[in-house]
C-alpha cells in the first residue's frame, strides 16, 4: 500500500539521478494469492513465476514447432529494420503534417522464412556486416492451426481474474517472436495487459503513470502517438530535461514467466535472446465509475484527461494547426509570452494560443485543484 502511494505521486524533482537508479519489479508465484491480488487491485506490474496462463506451450513452441504448425504457406506480418529500436507507428493516425520517416518496413513472410532471414541477419551482425533486422508480432485471433494450443491454455484462470476486477473480456493475443538485441522503445498501452514470456529471455523496464512528464510523449494526431520521444538507453537531457526524474523498474523475464503490466505504464522492452517469444493477453480497464468521482483525480484517469483535452484542442483548431498552438502554450508557460515558433503562412495568432489555453484551463479545472492546472499543462505540452 505505501509503495503505492509513492508511486501515485509525481517524482521527486530533488533527485536528478533518478532515471539512472533501477528498482526492481516484484517477482512471486502465482500462488502467492495475498500478494498477487494486491497488485492488482493497486494496478502495480509484478511478476509471476509460475502462472498457469500459457504453461502447456512453453515447453513445445520452438522456432522449429512453429515453422511446423504455420506452415510455408501461411503469410505473417514481420517488421523490418537496420535499426535495433523496433518503434510502433500507424499511418492512419498521422494527420498533423509532421515529417515522418516510418522506423520500420512492414512486411509479409512465413515462419520458416522468417526463421532463415534472423539466421541469416544473426551471423551477419556477430561479423560485423551489413544486415536487417526483423521482429515478428502477429495477432493470433485467426489461427485455427493452432486451435490445440489455445484450448490448452487456462482460460478460466484469465477470466476468473477479468471478472473479479471488472475489466473487459480478454480482446486479443499477439505474438512476438524478435531477434536478439532488438528493443520495443517506451510507449504506454491503454489496456490491461497479461505478458507471458513463451521462450528465451527478455529485460522489461516499466515506470509509473505520475512519470508523465519524463516521457514527452508524440503528439495525438502523429503515426507514433502514444510513444515517447525520449531514448531511455541514451537520453538527451538538453532536449528531454525531466526525463532525469523518471522512475525506472526493470525486471528479466525468463521462460514461463508471466508479467501483469496495468494499463498506462510506461514500458520498454529488450531481447536476451533469438527468437525470444512472447504473447499478449489484452483486456480493457475497468470503467470509470463517476460514483466515486472525487478530485483529485487517481493518476490514471488524468492520463485520460491529457489525452482528451489534446484531441478537443486538435477538433477545436485542426489536426494541422495542434503542434503549433502546443508549442505557442509552451512559450506563454516558459516565457510568459504569446509567441511561437511559426512565420509567415505557418504562424498561429497569439490570440489563439490564448484561447486554447483558457480553454484548456476550463477543461482541467473540474477534474485538478487550479494551483496545479500550469505544471498539468506544461507536462502535456
Amino acid at each position: 500500500e505505501e509503495y503505492a502511494k509513492q508511486l501515485n505521486t509525481s517524482p521527486d524533482r530533488k533527485d536528478p539521478e533518478s532515471y539512472r537508479k533501477l528498482r526492481s519489479i516484484p517477482r512471486i508465484s502465482a500462488s502467492n494469492t495475498e500478494a498477487f491480488q494486491a497488485a492488482l487491485r493497486l494496478q502495480l506490474p509484478i511478476i509471476l513465476t509460475d502462472a498457469p496462463l500459457v504453461s502447456s506451450s512453453c515447453s513445445r513452441w520452438t522456432p522449429e514447432f512453429l515453422a511446423h504448425a504455420f506452415g510455408s504457406d501461411r503469410e505473417l506480418t514481420v517488421y523490418s529494420s537496420d535499426s535495433e529500436y523496433f518503434r510502433y507507428w500507424h499511418r492512419p493516425h498521422h494527420s498533423g503534417g509532421y515529417p515522418f520517416r516510418p522506423p520500420t518496413e512492414i512486411i509479409k513472410m512465413s515462419f520458416p522464412e522468417f526463421v532463415r532471414k534472423t539466421a541469416d541477419a544473426l551471423r551477419a551482425k556477430r561479423a560485423g556486416e551489413p544486415h536487417m533486422l526483423f521482429y515478428m508480432q502477429e495477432n493470433l485471433s485467426s489461427h485455427p492451426e493452432l486451435a490445440s494450443e489455445f484450448k490448452s491454455w487456462d482460460w478460466k484462470w484469465l477470466l476468473n481474474l477479468v471478472s473479479t476486477y471488472g475489466w473487459g473480456l480478454p480482446e486479443s493475443n499477439s505474438l512476438f517472436v524478435g531477434m536478439e538485441g532488438i528493443c520495443t522503445p517506451v510507449h504506454f498501452d491503454d489496456q490491461e495487459n497479461f505478458f507471458c514470456q513463451i521462450r528465451g529471455r527478455k529485460d522489461v523496464f516499466v515506470y509509473p503513470p505520475t512519470d508523465f512528464s519524463a516521457f514527452y510523449p508524440f503528439p495525438v494526431n502523429h503515426a507514433c502517438d502514444r510513444q515517447s520521444m525520449v531514448n531511455v538507453d541514451n537520453p538527451d537531457l538538453d532536449r528531454f530535461p525531466n526525463h532525469r526524474y523518471a522512475r525506472p523498474h526493470w525486471a528479466m523475464l525468463e521462460e514461463g514467466d508471466t508479467m501483469y503490466l496495468p494499463g498506462h505504464w510506461w514500458h520498454h522492452f529488450r531481447n536476451r535472446d533469438q527468437h525470444a517469444m512472447s504473447i499478449t493477453f489484452w483486456s480493457k480497464q475497468k470503467p470509470f465509475n463517476l460514483a466515486s468521482f472525487s478530485i483529485p483525480l487517481p493518476e490514471r484517469q488524468l492520463f485520460c484527461v491529457r489525452r482528451n483535452v489534446e484531441s478537443l484542442i486538435q477538433d477545436a483548431y485542426g489536426t494541422e494547426n495542434l503542434d503549433r498552438i502546443l508549442s505557442g502554450i509552451r512559450n506563454m508557460l516558459l516565457n510568459g509570452s504569446e509567441t511561437n515558433d511559426g512565420d509567415g503562412a505557418d504562424a498561429i495568432a497569439p490570440s489563439k494560443c490564448a484561447a486554447a489555453y483558457a480553454q484548456m484551463r476550463t477543461l482541467i479545472a473540474q477534474v485538478l485543484p487550479r494551483d496545479q492546472i500550469d505544471d498539468f499543462i506544461s507536462a502535456m505540452v
